[in-house]
């Protein structure tokens, strides 16, 4: 069957720790002149929310 069929949830606590060495970033979108980057702490908490 393959990985498609092995379903599997990601803990905040487990994304925090494989985010740490990235930075997350806005793709193709309009963002402010002096963007850098996305809060990790600000994707968690909303990811969180949903978890």
């Amino acid at each position: 069957m393959g990985w498609q069929s092995c379903p599997f949830l990601v803990t905040p606590k487990e994304l925090q720790i494989a985010f740490e060495p990235f930075k997350l970033v806005i793709d193709n979108a309009c963002v402010p002149i002096d963007y850098t980057n996305i809060p990790v702490e600000e994707f968690l908490e909303n990811y969180s929310a949903l978890y």
